[in-house]
């Protein structure tokens, strides 16, 4: 079965975990096998069949750690980070300034005082509803403001 699975898997010792695995597996499920085939092709299927899930498997982990590296920024200048930061800290101010009044106001209760869209509501003598159009609003608009940050 090795000689099966180690093109599938070239790597002699997965090829022989992955070839154990399916005859202990098939050994614990020897009271509950109903095999319609032959035994040897039976084992013949589970030892591809395995060895395709672990290259799946190795496949999609690789491509995990792929994506996590492309999305790590890695900056070492201390300056340039705090530069970076303050200019956020300006575009922010700057698109919460230019939304509408009920839409900032809103806003601001709801992002800096961590009010309640109800607690809201009933400070401004509004509905929930009116709250919730509103951040719909100042989220939609502080993304487009803000996107050049979204997208680094």
């Amino acid at each position: 079965m090795c000689r099966i699975v180690y093109p599938i898997v070239p790597d002699r010792e997965r090829t022989r975990d992955i070839v154990q695995d399916v005859y202990l597996s098939l050994w614990r499920k020897r009271d509950t096998l109903n095999i319609h085939s032959t035994w040897e092709g039976y084992i013949y299927r589970a030892c591809v069949l395995r060895a395709l899930d672990e290259v799946r498997r190795k496949k999609s982990h690789s491509s995990k750690l792929e994506m996590v590296r492309q999305n790590t920024v890695v900056t070492h200048n201390p300056i340039e980070e705090g530069m970076r930061a303050r200019a956020l800290e300006r575009d922010i101010a700057e698109a919460i300034e230019q939304l509408g009044e009920p839409t900032r106001t809103i806003f601001v209760l709801k992002r800096f005082s961590q009010l309640k869209n109800r607690e809201i509501a009933q400070q401004l003598d509004i509905s929930i509803k009116t709250v919730e159009k509103h951040m719909t609003k100042a989220l939609k608009w502080m993304r487009e403001a803000l996107k050049a940050y979204l997208n680094d």
